[in-house]
């Protein structure tokens, strides 16, 4: 089955994300379990630091949260999610359906 045009887009975000990273000093990225996490040189709310992402649809967005909040908790508040989340995922959207922001996605703000 080839990728949608979506599926593409969100892999291009998500290498996009990876690539910052390499390219800020000091940078943490971590990427395990389906989410990719990433704090940046400095707190500037930007999508490419100081970002989460959910890399797997099958992680509950629960958990991405908590992960999240846990690895920025030592951080200050920096925290703002990455549009890549799988359709219907109940994490960076509205309700099923709605279409708000890109492809439906609202990020996620906290601090």
């Amino acid at each position: 089955m080839n990728p949608s045009i979506q599926d593409l887009a969100d892999a291009n975000l998500l290498q996009a994300i990876r690539e910052h990273a390499r390219w800020q000093a000091p940078c943490e990225c971590v990427e395990t379990n389906g989410v990719l996490m990433m704090a940046g040189a400095n707190a500037f709310p930007g999508v490419f630091r100081n970002c989460v992402a959910r890399t797997d649809g099958s992680v509950h967005a629960a958990g991405v949260l908590e992960r999240a909040q846990s690895f920025f908790s030592q951080r200050g508040p920096r925290l703002h999610g990455a549009g890549a989340q799988p359709p219907g995922s109940g994490l960076g959207r509205g309700t099923p359906g709605s279409r708000s922001g890109a492809r439906g996605r609202q990020p996620l703000h906290a601090g």
